[in-house]
């Protein structure tokens, strides 16, 4: 039986004829064709990959993050014109974080969407037989502290002044993320939330203040409300 990624002979997606024709890496912004196989890496900074604009019917891309250089570069695949991704009403860019996360994209002209088949749909039902940790992304503090959801599920950042916690982009619904919130050496820092963060009943929590000390604020996205509801806080870790 051959393989779906065969190289050589008329049965394979790169063959001669096949479905897709490979590129060589992409280190900065490209506009795919038909047909592209488009490989990215993300080593010296975020990449986008717009897709073609209303092509045929049926046109397919593939764009894979193959290296990022243990940074936390993403890659942008972003639909051109009037195009959205896999329903009417949807997203307009699809973001790659993690390395070896690919997509194959087949474009339907009507309704003008890209029909995404990705990684994850392939987990489902899945058992992991070792430990499984979720990346580790390290945000960088400011006056609002940026997050891209996108990344990872475990934030990290440490307060150097009293700042904001702004709303996350690419947030994906259901999605769970943790902060560890830590203070500097200095301590009595302040963090203010924007309103996508939703504390409930109990109210915005006041961070323990003590030099070097950690709190934790674990959330649950709800796409519907476009909220990230609070599910707990651990504080003076």
């Amino acid at each position: 039986m051959p393989g779906i990624i065969q190289t050589g002979g008329s049965n394979g997606v790169f063959a001669a004829g096949g479905l897709f024709t490979p590129e060589p890496n992409k280190t900065s912004a490209y506009t795919a064709v038909a047909g592209d196989y488009v490989p990215v890496d993300t080593t010296s900074g975020a990449v986008t990959i717009t897709l073609p604009t209303a092509p045929a019917a049926g046109t397919n891309v593939a764009v894979k993050l193959v290296a990022n250089g243990g940074t936390s570069n993403a890659v942008t695949i972003a639909a051109g014109g009037a195009d959205v991704f896999n329903n009417q009403g949807g997203a307009t860019t699809w973001t790659l974080a993690g390395l070896y996360q690919g997509v194959m994209l087949q474009y339907l002209s009507t309704p003008s969407v890209w029909a995404v088949f990705d990684l994850p749909g392939q987990l489902q039902g899945a058992q992991f037989q070792d430990a499984f940790a979720p990346k580790v992304v390290t945000l960088t503090d400011g006056t609002t502290i940026a997050t891209n959801a996108a990344l990872g599920n475990d934030f990290r950042v440490t307060l150097t002044g009293n700042h904001t916690l702004g709303a996350p982009t690419n947030p994906t619904d259901g999605q769970r993320v943790v902060y560890q919130v830590s203070q500097d050496a200095t301590g009595s820092r302040t963090l203010a939330y924007n309103a996508i963060f939703d504390f409930g009943t109990p109210g915005t929590p006041t961070l323990a203040t003590t030099a070097s000390s950690t709190a934790m604020l674990r959330f649950v996205y709800n796409a519907n409300a476009t909220k990230f509801y609070c599910e707990g806080t651990t504080q003076g870790l």
